[in-house]
């Protein structure tokens, strides 16, 4: 497996951007190279031991009450934003708090569910990570709604960036597959 610097990783996933950006928009660039472009990104080893699960740090013997308290509350503070969101927008891109209604301004690509993909991995919010993937696995990527146009930054680190940190954290092929669409 490759390795590759923080800088490199920057540069690769500003890379995929811009090519997303042609392909979309203008159709300049082959989709086998993006195709390439995110393969490589999905084989590479970070230059940092990161342990996934929250649930062995709770379990530290050497954790202080507060910062047990601190992930406690982060924690209980991601249940309360998912309840809302699943309650009132689920499938849709965002949630309107005070409305409690849903907007699709991001292409109805249920991107808050996609970008909260890895966290609710991390959080051990197994149950809504199943039902999200499940979700997940019935948006076509491939496809906008006519005259759609979005940030490409915003919308590489908040859905390629979850599908592919999502795909490090569970492996899972089709994860992967919804990155390369």
């Amino acid at each position: 497996m490759p390795r590759i610097s923080l800088r490199g990783l920057f540069f690769t996933l500003l890379s995929i951007s811009g090519l997303i950006y042609l392909v979309h928009f203008y159709g300049m660039v082959q989709r086998s190279q993006v195709d390439r472009l995110v393969n490589k990104v999905s084989q590479i080893k970070l230059p940092w031991n990161i342990t996934y699960t929250l649930g062995d740090s709770f379990r530290n013997s050497e954790m202080t009450l507060e910062n047990h308290q601190r992930q406690q509350a982060v924690r209980d503070a991601m249940v309360h934003a998912w309840k809302g969101y699943t309650e009132y927008a689920f499938g849709s891109d965002e949630l309107e708090p005070i409305s409690h209604s849903s907007n699709n301004r991001w292409g109805g690509w249920a991107i808050t569910l996609v970008d909260s993909l890895d966290t609710l991995k991390l959080m051990e919010m197994d149950a809504e990570y199943t039902e999200a993937k499940e979700h997940l696995r019935g948006i076509d990527f491939s496809k906008t709604p006519m005259g759609f146009r979005t940030q490409v930054f915003e919308m590489t680190i908040r859905a390629l960036g979850g599908l592919l940190g999502a795909y490090e954290l569970d492996d899972d092929p089709m994860i992967l597959e919804k990155a390369r669409q």
